[in-house]
């Protein structure tokens, strides 16, 4: 009994020992794991945030950009507003310009380059003409249908947005949209009957 039983339990120790040290690295590699995996799903949020903020940042760079383009090119042009009004007769209009600032005194043109920008612009059929016209950006336009139109401030948002849209003042029915040929900038026409198209 002595020997045989000696090596029983050497076997039954070695056996136990080997077990709680092969369950021991189980447990030690699932716990490795999990906290591998918690790390894992951190630095994939923190990367993910990452490239959000990169986006962001690179739209308001773009932005800028734009304006900066938009700003130089306007300068370069000598352009910041324009109007054209309808006169008193049915052929007569009154055209106005700006050319660096909408709070400065516009320059008018005489009439026969003012009839020549009416035809280049809305061709030979009367019909088609707006009533008033205004082109610029958004806060020139603002000033410009707040100081001749009476706008009021609660409509100011309707000439920021960059989508087309039709609105009132007084008795007027104006829409605008964004130019087609300067960035930045917004056509409004204005009626004085329902004929917004």
């Amino acid at each position: 009994m002595g020997l045989f039983s000696a090596a029983k339990i050497a076997a039954l120790a070695i056996s136990i020992i080997g077990s709680t040290s092969v369950g021991g690295m189980g447990l030690s590699y699932t716990l490795k794991n999990r906290n591998l995996s918690h790390y894992r799903e951190k630095r994939k949020l923190e990367k993910e945030r990452r490239r959000q903020l990169e986006e962001e940042s690179k739209k308001r760079i773009n932005l800028s950009r734009q304006e900066v383009q938009h700003k130089t090119m306007m300068k370069e042009l000598g352009f910041k507003a324009e109007a054209i009004f309808k006169g008193m007769s049915e052929n007569s209009y009154f055209c106005w310009e700006w050319t660096r600032s909408i709070y400065e005194q516009y320059k008018s043109l005489d009439s026969d380059n003012c009839q020549k920008k009416v035809k280049e612009r809305w061709g030979e059929d009367v019909s088609k003409y707006p009533e008033k016209w205004f082109r610029s950006d958004p806060e020139s336009a603002i000033r410009f249908f707040s100081e001749y139109l009476f706008l009021t401030g609660d409509k100011h948002h309707l000439l920021k947005s960059d989508s087309e849209k039709k609105w009132t003042t007084k008795e007027w029915e104006c829409s605008h949209k964004k130019d087609g040929e300067y960035v930045g900038v917004i056509v409004a026409s204005c009626y004085k009957e329902k004929r917004i198209h």
